[in-house]
């Protein structure tokens, strides 16, 4: 709750700014082709000039994007667990231990998110889930099959 607040604040903010800098940019553009107080000479055109290719650089505000996921039911109730991960063990050549005893177990009524910053592992325990890669150490799999 505390993120989505949070997040509209920013967007909030972001959008403010926005409408700032296109008046801001409106200002300029004016004063350009007028040649105003504010561009007589070359030195201050040539700094509006700067700064109104630094507003027109800068992004607005991101658009808000909803994405719904559908899920097709499945055609029937699958024995637990879907998938089966115990005691794995794993690390590429040469490198450190990504995991190292994981166990995991995957029901049809498990919700499940993988989180963690860049480098945590998040692809690798995904790929080991899939069977795109294997443990160098432990089992698992999908008794069901696909």
């Amino acid at each position: 709750e505390s993120y989505k607040r949070r997040h509209a604040g920013l967007q909030q903010e972001l959008k403010k700014k926005a409408v700032a800098e296109k008046k801001e940019l409106s200002k300029i553009q004016a004063a350009l082709s007028k040649g105003g107080a504010e561009a007589a000479n070359k030195s201050a055109r040539n700094k509006l000039k700067e700064r109104a290719a630094e507003i027109g650089e800068s992004a607005g505000p991101e658009k808000e994007y909803k994405v719904q996921f559908h899920f097709p039911a499945a055609a029937r109730r699958l024995n637990p667990p879907l998938i089966s991960m115990k005691d794995v063990r794993f690390h590429f050549p040469e490198r450190a231990t990504i995991f190292d005893s994981l166990s995991f177990d995957l029901s049809m009524d498990s919700r499940v998110a993988v989180v963690g910053p860049n480098g945590a592992g998040k692809s690798t325990f995904m790929n080991l889930m899939d069977g795109s890669i294997l443990p160098v150490a432990g089992g698992g799999g999908q008794p069901n099959g696909w």
